[in-house]
């Protein structure tokens, strides 16, 4: 039986997977495969630029896959320099082209739109051998696939979420697909340590509260998939899927924000760099700035063992997305003006030296989202002050 993956690239506010950068997901979908008895030789994977410039063979592979899954999803605005997203037409054209079952998934199951921040459509394909998986694309393939292997009947699957126990299996069952990436070895791996917003509020323009409250990967599955890339060849990786680093195996003290855990930091850090001493890069992404604010002692803490582990030149992404307490308030966002600065400062103070490549260590990274509700002129102004106090 074979097996073709289509990577038509992921962005979510908690996830990147847009060339170079490689999204778990498709790990997960090669091992969930792998698991259900499907050698690796028959599992092919495609990045839509790939099959844009694909040779006939490739889109006759294709034709020939007794299963094809479609992987996109874009909920964020963002844009790309070298790679651009599967269109609607694309995804229509692959499922006519492939005679097989086609299974699409990803963030597109929330609705499709041509880009992120854009009004999106529920996605509805004609061909009655076209499957939307409503939930996790990962655990509806494994579910997919019966004993022997074969493709059971998609209309008995049930759609539902992976557990994080699947998906520490998974990941390193899945973790050679990374060497049919076009672009490989020159590839960072996207790696999950949570997934789920644990606020009491969700942002307004956030997906992430999609997949419920927050549910940890243990440090040891997080730890062994770095072991299995890197076995693979990978030298580039970041903790890039969670809504907050910071609060990564945080304590619940029935707050609206949970209380950081420095040593499952360290525990993570210290052990992925032990399974993977040569690694190139060791970045992060995403950071609450109201965490910080609250929490400084404990993400003190965390920024030195980041600093003592990973690799200069790394950015915290922090989702200001406004500095006016009208815009903050009218849609639910994470911290007011003073908080995020406070957070800038001690980041800056601590992580602003510089590292053995010249660049500095770790950085805040500030995002501001236009065209939120309750915005006016006095908006602009207010976020042009704050960044000139920063300044």
């Amino acid at each position: 039986m074979k097996i073709a993956i289509i990577d038509g690239y992921v962005d979510e506010p908690a996830c990147f997977g847009v060339p170079p950068y490689i999204s778990p997901y498709i790990r997960y979908i090669a091992g969930a495969l792998v698991e259900r008895g499907i050698g690796r030789d028959n599992i092919s994977y495609f990045t839509i630029d790939g099959i844009r410039n694909s040779k006939k063979e490739d889109l006759a592979l294709l034709g020939r896959a007794d299963l094809v899954v479609i992987l996109s999803g874009m909920t964020v605005p963002g844009k790309y320099l070298r790679s651009s997203p599967i269109t609607l037409k694309e995804i229509e054209y692959l499922c006519r082209t492939a005679a097989g079952v086609k299974v699409i998934g990803g963030p597109i199951r929330l609705g499709y739109s041509s880009e992120g921040g854009m009004a999106a459509s529920t996605l509805e394909m004609a061909d009655e051998n076209v499957f939307v998986a409503r939930q996790d694309i990962e655990a509806f393939v494994h579910d997919i696939i019966a004993p022997g292997p074969c493709i059971g009947d998609p209309d008995n699957v049930e759609h539902r979420m992976r557990t994080v126990g699947e998906i520490g299996r998974w990941a390193d069952k899945g973790a050679f697909i990374i060497r049919q990436h076009p672009d490989f070895p020159n590839i960072m791996c996207e790696m999950e340590t949570y997934r789920g917003c644990g606020r009491d509020t969700h942002c307004s323009f956030c997906t992430e509260f999609f997949y419920g409250p927050s549910t940890y990967r243990s440090v040891e599955d997080v730890v062994a998939e770095a072991a299995s890339l890197y076995k693979e060849g990978a030298l580039y990786f970041r903790l890039g899927r969670q809504p907050d680093l910071f609060t990564y195996h945080a304590v619940d003290l029935g707050d609206s924000l949970p209380r950081p855990n420095p040593q499952a930091l360290e525990s993570l850090y210290s052990g992925i760099r032990k399974v993977a001493p040569g690694l190139e890069v060791l970045h992060m992404d995403n950071a609450n700035p109201a965490t910080i604010a609250t929490y400084p002692d404990e993400c003190s803490k965390i920024m030195k063992t980041i600093l003592k582990y990973h690799t200069p030149g790394d950015v915290a992404a922090m989702g200001m997305e406004s500095a006016d307490p009208a815009v903050i308030r009218a849609n639910n966002l994470k911290a007011m003006p003073d908080d995020v600065f406070e957070a800038v400062k001690l980041m800056n103070e601590i992580g602003s030296i510089r590292g053995e490549n010249g660049l500095s260590h770790l950085l805040p990274g500030l995002n501001f989202v236009h065209g939120l509700a309750g915005e006016t002129k006095k908006t602009f102004g207010l976020n042009y002050d704050f960044l000139k106090n920063i300044f």
